[in-house]
């Protein structure tokens, strides 16, 4: 009898897009709409995701480095809070990433250096954001994943559209905000290793975050020893070493100066030691990398009134073989200064400078200049915000750029028209004069216009997305006589659609989250595939929870990639599924265990990077 009345409740429900019963979700005002659909849920219950999200919500409001960053109330984001995150019980960044569908090309296991693929949109072209702060590397323009503790994270945002602080955008944004406040004590250590060696992979996490009168301070750290020995398919023998030792170091802070004044600041020292082309077919390049990432912030504000001064220093230092024969051994460095100022007042405003250079080398320098301002108009439940920003750079050339923006909003539909422009990176513009190729000072950065119209709302379970984008002065590597130059020779057409379900049954016991994307990016000169990037991509992921276990499976599909840009030949599709199950036996214990590529696929991402082998991790923490 009682399935007689739920199952048709539940049809009734999806088609018209309302609960029966009222749900206790708490909505995310720094987040907007989430598509957390709830059906068939008590309101007076409060689930365990309930209280969760409450804890969420209640750390980012008393997060200063949250508070500082922006964050679109739109439905070209999506968000992933702490809780979120440690369901999946990551490792690292990378490993919750791959878990909810996005691309992540590694030259390796544990450690190894990884580049993320989303809608198409790869290494310089993937902007990292580090509490408000562009963290790319110049040099390469890539970010280090495993340069920051994902026990560290508060939130991790992947958006479609640039904020005003953002300007240099050519695909997406991945903002990370890091803890800053609260009261928290955790211990993670886990044991790890592929069929092989079960017992060659050691991680340890400590995070303490403590309030002190008006004092608050984050302190953390995690540690890896990798030893990884990881099969491939048979013709190509029988596994792949990796070597990796790696540490993170975190600390966050905020004082109270007094009702309206706030310091606060976070620093942050990753080092990464790796195996690299010595007596290995394992050919990362690097073999040694060293960062670190401090900021500084003084914030007042009133009723009417919100200014946020920030100094930022980031430091690098990379140590590779630059010649597999010889095993040559090079250092590249890399520091950047940045001063920046927000203003919220009748209209938003942003300005700030960057300095970015390489000790010891005169030439490998970029100074960046910004200004800009943005308002939110609103008319019921209508909105329009217009944005302006204006962008200076001095290279060994130099120019200026007009960045608008145009956003609409209508009861979680949302209208974005934007221009894109990304500056090209030291390694294309210096890259040292050799027998084989040398840099091109004179490039162009890559610009172009996009247009995204998107859905999504808290109350209802679908929710879709769709970005058109032209891209000019697409920089790729050519050749002039003997030797390869990086060149402004091509045109890009992306057209990238995304559509995704996702519901909360029973209370939250159960929840089911699905989406797929189409991604056409084509050469305009061809009209064909750019290489490495999937047409077809698909996430499917439930989270199960009783009593005090919880079950997370995921499911990831990337079809073929493309090897050239003639689109000739191919590498294969990938089926990705990753599981986690924990247990509570104590209030403040918990036990895990994770698999992490349970169909064994071993299919190259791109040239000889293979897709480690079936991963199993046994783990325990310590939570209070």
């Amino acid at each position: 009898m009682t399935n007689r009345i739920i199952f048709p409740l539940m049809l009734v429900t999806f088609l018209t897009g309302k609960a029966y019963s009222q749900s206790s979700h708490i909505e995310n005002p720094g987040f907007g709409p989430s598509s957390r659909f709830s059906i068939i849920k008590d309101k007076d219950v409060k689930s365990d995701a309930d209280i969760e999200e409450e804890k969420d919500i209640a750390a980012q409001k008393n997060n200063p480095q949250y508070q500082k960053s922006s964050h679109h109330q739109n439905a070209s984001v999506r968000q992933f809070s702490s809780s979120q995150i440690q369901q999946k019980q990551p490792e690292n960044i990378q490993d919750f990433l791959s878990s909810e569908g996005v691309l992540v090309m590694t030259t390796g296991g544990t450690g190894a250096m990884s580049n993320v693929s989303y809608k198409g949109y790869a290494g310089f072209c993937v902007k990292v954001y580090i509490d408000g702060i562009l963290s790319n590397n110049s040099t390469t323009g890539e970010f280090d994943w495993n340069s920051i503790d994902v026990s560290s994270i508060e939130t991790i945002e992947i958006e479609d559209v640039p904020s005003l602080s953002e300007t240099e955008f050519a695909g997406c944004i991945v903002r990370i905000t890091t803890r800053n406040g609260g009261d928290r004590f955790l211990a993670d250590v886990s044991v790890s290793g592929y069929e092989k060696n079960f017992f060659d992979t050691w991680a340890a996490k400590i995070q303490y975050d403590k309030t002190i009168n008006k004092f608050n301070f984050n302190l953390g750290t995690n540690v890896i020893f990798a030893a990884n020995e990881f099969e491939r398919p048979a013709p190509l023998g029988t596994e792949r070493y990796n070597y990796s030792n790696q540490g993170n170091v975190n600390f966050a802070w905020n004082v109270n100066l007094s009702d309206n004044a706030k310091l606060y600041g976070s620093n942050m020292f990753s080092y990464n030691k790796l195996k690299a082309n010595r007596n290995s077919d394992m050919n990362t390049g690097i073999e040694q990398d060293a960062a670190t990432r401090n900021n500084v912030n003084f914030s007042y504000s009133n009723d009417s009134f919100k200014s946020d001064t920030s100094f930022f220093y980031n430091f690098s230092n990379v140590r590779y073989v630059n010649n597999y024969l010889t095993n040559n051994i090079d250092n590249t460095a890399f520091n950047k200064f940045s001063v920046a100022e927000n203003i919220k007042w009748y209209c938003d405003f942003t300005g700030g400078i960057d300095v970015e250079f390489q000790p010891f080398n005169s030439r490998a320098l970029r100074v960046v200049e910004k200004l800009g301002a943005s308002k939110k108009f609103e008319f019921g439940d209508f909105y329009v915000e217009p944005q302006l920003v204006g962008m200076f750079w001095q290279t060994a050339d130099c120019g200026g750029v007009v960045l608008p923006r145009l956003t609409f909003g209508w009861q979680g539909l949302t209208v974005s028209a934007f221009r894109e422009f990304v500056m090209p990176t030291f390694n294309q513009l210096y890259w040292p004069d050799t027998s084989y190729a040398q840099g091109n000072p004179s490039l162009k950065p890559e610009e172009g216009w996009s247009g995204f119209i998107g859905f999504r709302r808290n109350d209802f379970p679908l929710w879709a997305q769709y970005k058109i984008s032209y891209y000019g002065n697409k920089i790729r590597w050519g050749t002039s006589g003997s030797k390869m130059i990086p060149e402004n020779n091509g045109d890009a057409f992306y057209n990238v659609a995304t559509v995704g379900f996702s519901m909360n049954l029973f209370n939250d016991i159960l929840a089911v989250n699905l989406d797929g994307t189409y991604t056409g990016a084509k050469l305009c000169s061809t009209g064909k595939q750019i290489m490495w990037i999937p047409e077809w991509q698909a996430h499917a992921g439930i989270c199960a929870r009783y009593k005090k276990m919880l079950l997370s499976v995921d499911y990831c599909y990337t079809s073929f990639r493309y090897e050239t840009n003639d689109n000739t030949s191919y590498y294969p599709a990938s089926h990705l599924l990753n599981a986690s199950i924990s247990v509570k036996p104590e209030e403040h214990i918990e036990l895990y265990v994770k698999g992490t590529n349970l169909l064994d696929q071993r299919v190259p991402y791109h040239d000889n990077y293979y897709m480690p082998s079936r991963k199993i991790t046994v783990g325990v923490k310590l939570e209070k």
